[in-house]
């Protein structure tokens, strides 16, 4: 769990050093980093966000593709994004995200 705890630290700082996202105000940018800390122990997650039913759940789900795609341009997650899709199942909003670190 420590050494966990210490790779999302570095992968936060680095996410905020060269790709311009401020994790502290976005909330694209904090769902993005539960998907960097539980794709570190689970390489393939599925995630549910009740506050997707809130808000544009689209919009949101194009912000975290691109912000998924712009760290992958800046070399922070090392594979190309393999899925990235937006889909409704009994009224809730689900975001599928594949991706390797």
């Amino acid at each position: 769990m420590e050494k966990t705890q210490e790779t999302v630290s570095r992968r936060l700082d680095k996410i905020n050093e060269v790709s311009g996202l401020n994790y502290e105000s976005n909330v694209a940018n904090w769902i993005l980093i539960d998907f960097l800390i539980l794709d570190i122990e689970h390489k393939r997650t599925s995630l549910s966000f009740d506050d997707l039913t809130k808000e544009n759940p689209k919009a949101l789900a194009y912000q975290i593709k691109n912000a998924l795609k712009l760290l992958c341009k800046k070399q922070i997650l090392i594979k190309p994004i393999k899925d990235a899709n937006y889909y409704s199942l009994n009224n809730e909003y689900m975001i599928k995200i594949r991706f390797g670190i």
